[in-house]
């Protein structure tokens, strides 16, 4: 009897374990599982929305850099967003490589805030930097010239990318796949993938909605 009775307890015990592991996979956060395991969100071309949204990019840039406006970051935000759907980019790709290029909209390197330049385009050892007359003009370039290493399809609005033609001579036109084809490519850094790696991840881990 003895023994009878620890094995249907032994049998109730493994019964409650499995009910427990499927309560804990089944209420286990959808969101955290994307932020996780988003294949998706190293692409730089994509055939759908990108995997964050503009207010997601709109908390990266404030978290990281407090001395901006909320006005100016959503600005920027909107800007990228309708740029990055016009051809097809990665928005978090392309606001990763914004944050890294520019620190976070603080620039203070070679680039200047009123060169409208949020990528670095043309800051080389043997050229100066380019300038934009505007924001939406600097960043349409910078969307440009992702696509130009991205995909050979035309462009959806006219070029304004000064270093689009390079790219198109290049062996890297239209061949780039994620992000980490732009370390060598792009730059010439060995771990500039790894870092827009870890920017991506800190935007995907932002919050989706307004706080």
């Amino acid at each position: 009897m003895g023994r009878r009775n620890l094995r249907n307890t032994g049998v109730s015990v493994i019964c409650a374990a499995i009910v427990f592991l499927s309560f804990f996979v089944a209420s286990y956060p959808k969101s955290l599982s994307k932020i996780k395991m988003d294949p998706t969100s190293h692409v730089l071309y994509l055939s759908h929305p990108s995997s964050i949204s503009e207010i997601q990019g709109v908390h990266f840039l404030l978290r990281n850099n407090p001395k901006l406006t909320r006005d100016y970051a959503e600005r920027i935000l909107r800007i990228y967003g309708e740029e990055c759907r016009k051809e097809s980019i990665n928005l978090a790709i392309a606001v990763a490589q914004m944050a890294l290029e520019t620190s976070f909209l603080r620039f203070g390197g070679e680039v200047k805030g009123q060169q409208n330049n949020f990528a670095g385009l043309g800051s080389t050892p043997n050229a100066r930097s380019s300038s934009f007359p505007t924001a939406e003009e600097g960043i349409r370039a910078h969307v440009q010239h992702l696509k130009a290493y991205a995909s050979t399809e035309p462009l959806a609005s006219p070029c304004v990318d000064p270093r689009r033609k390079f790219v198109e001579k290049s062996p890297h036109f239209g061949k780039l796949k994620t992000v980490h084809d732009l370390a060598g490519t792009w730059a010439m850094d060995k771990n500039y993938g790894k870092k827009l790696e870890k920017l991506i991840q800190q935007l995907m881990d932002s919050p989706p909605t307004v706080e």
